[in-house]
C-alpha cells in the first residue's frame, strides 16, 4: 500500500478571538500573526512566528507550550529578534535563568512547570509602540510515523490565552513533494462562527 502523509494541523477555536501570549502589564494587540513551518526528515519540526503587535506600557512578554511527550519532544534551539522598521535584525542574549521581568534584549526559553515549557523577552516599551518580532524554535518528534501514513499534530494556538490577533496566516512546507494531492489531508479547527475564516 502506498503511505499516505497525513498533516493535521490543529487549531483551537479561540485563534481569532485570542492568542497564547500574555504579556506582564500593559495592553497589546497583535495585527498579524504568521507561521512558518518546515517539516524535517528526521521528524522535528522548525517553526517560525513573526508578529505585527502594537505594544503599550509593557516589560515582558512570553509564550507559554503546553507539553505532551506522547505527541512530541522537546522544544529547542530557541531564539528570539526583533525586526526593525529598516528591517534590521536585533538578535536577543538568551539566559537560562527564570525572571517575572526580564530584561530588555534578553530572553529565556525554558521548563517553568511540569509539563510546561515558556519562552520570554524582555522589551520594556513605554507608550504605545508597533513592533515586530520573530521566534523561531525546533519541535522535536514532531512527525509521528505509522505504517500507512505521517501525522504532524500541533496545536499552533492555545485556550490560555490573553493578546487578541486581527489577522494570522500560515505555511507548513513538507520534507520532499508529493507524488498525488490525494496522499495528503488536513484538518484544521477554528472558530465557526467567525466571519472572514478561510482555511486554503
Amino acid at each position: 500500500m502506498k503511505k499516505k502523509l497525513l498533516l493535521i494541523f490543529i487549531i483551537s477555536i479561540f485563534f481569532i478571538l485570542m492568542f497564547n501570549i500574555p504579556s506582564y502589564a500593559g495592553e497589546q494587540d497583535i495585527r498579524n500573526l504568521k507561521y512558518e513551518v518546515q517539516l524535517k526528515e528526521d521528524g522535528s519540526a522548525a517553526v517560525t512566528e513573526i508578529w505585527h503587535i502594537d505594544v503599550e506600557e509593557t516589560n515582558t512578554l512570553f509564550k507559554t507550550f503546553i507539553l505532551d511527550s506522547s505527541k512530541y519532544g522537546k522544544i529547542t534551539n530557541v531564539k528570539v529578534e526583533e525586526i526593525s522598521t529598516r528591517g534590521k535584525v536585533i538578535n536577543f542574549i538568551q539566559t537560562n535563568t527564570y525572571a517575572y521581568h526580564v530584561d530588555k534584549g534578553k530572553f529565556y526559553a525554558l521548563e517553568t512547570k511540569k509539563n510546561e515549557f515558556e519562552i520570554a523577552w524582555g522589551v520594556s516599551i513605554g507608550s504605545e509602540e508597533s513592533k515586530i518580532y520573530r521566534i523561531s524554535y525546533t519541535i522535536e518528534n514532531a512527525v509521528k510515523n505509522y505504517n500507512d501514513c505521517s501525522e504532524f499534530y500541533w496545536q499552533f494556538i492555545g485556550d490560555t490565552n490573553e493578546i487578541p490577533v486581527k489577522e494570522i496566516e500560515g505555511t507548513i512546507k513538507l520534507p520532499k513533494s508529493l507524488t498525488s494531492k490525494e496522499d495528503f489531508r488536513v484538518w484544521a479547527h477554528g472558530p465557526l462562527n467567525r466571519r472572514n475564516t478561510n482555511v486554503r
